[in-house]
């Protein structure tokens, strides 16, 4: 297992520190049984992943450890954890063997399916828990028509629908939306201007008010300048 290499693509994913570092020791407890890279190079591990299968039927009726992986613990749980780090092994794979092909198939349809599929779900919560390997989105969200959707979420999917089953990290996904023309905003970054916005302007309700701070600070000079350049425009007064 190319182990820092795979430390660093999880990372550059912006994974959170726990789940990076169980990854790592879930793929050592793989690795330990199988090659993980001999089972990428000979079939992307579609075999081992075969291998590592266990139902909650096969909890149920006791069904032995279907694996080579010496497993102490619940058979079903520590199974499922093991495939979750032989995908993402994968998914690190095949980034770096083809990383000129990674948006391959992704456009502006395929995002604008996705968004459709986020509406039709309902809400972000359940939209995502259809996607694999998703937690609840925390920066980057692609703004479409006054709505607000997670972008990795988004681009992910699209992905999927273009049968490209590389799994971008927020950055990626970020920089992809944008490519195509959409707008991203790093919500934590938005929220905090907005804080120390209102923080400067007590009593704001609204960008239409005509009093208050914001009046007297930020928008009432600018509407008489407003004023002043159209009456020049409109040739009711001269310029100099």
């Amino acid at each position: 297992m190319r182990e820092e290499e795979f430390r660093a693509w999880l990372q550059a994913q912006e994974y959170s520190r726990n789940t990076v570092a169980t990854y790592l020791s879930d793929g050592r407890k793989v690795n330990q049984a199988y090659d993980l890279d001999s089972e990428y190079d000979g079939d992307h591990c579609a075999s081992l992943l075969d291998h590592l299968a266990y139902s909650k039927d096969d909890e149920a009726t006791g069904a032995p450890n279907p694996s080579a992986i010496n497993i102490a613990g619940p058979l079903y749980s520590n199974l499922m954890a093991c495939r979750a780090a032989t995908r993402a092994y994968v998914r690190f794979r095949s980034s770096v063997s083809n990383p000129g092909g990674r948006l391959e198939g992704l456009d502006r349809d395929k995002i604008l399916q996705a968004i459709q599929a986020c509406d039709d779900a309902g809400s972000v919560e359940v939209y995502i828990a259809t996607l694999e390997g998703l937690g609840d989105p925390t920066k980057f969200w692609l703004l479409f028509e006054g709505r607000r959707y997670p972008s990795k979420a988004i681009v992910r999917d699209a992905l999927s629908r273009a049968e490209n089953d590389w799994q971008p990290g927020g950055t990626e996904c970020k920089a992809a939306l944008e490519k195509l023309g959409f707008v991203v905003i790093d919500w934590p970054e938005v929220s905090r201007a907005r804080d120390v916005f209102l923080a400067k302007m007590p009593g704001f309700s609204g960008f239409r008010q005509e009093s208050g701070e914001y009046w007297e600070v930020e928008r009432g000079y600018k509407n008489e300048l407003i004023a002043e350049a159209r009456a020049i425009a409109g040739g009711d007064r001269q310029a100099f």
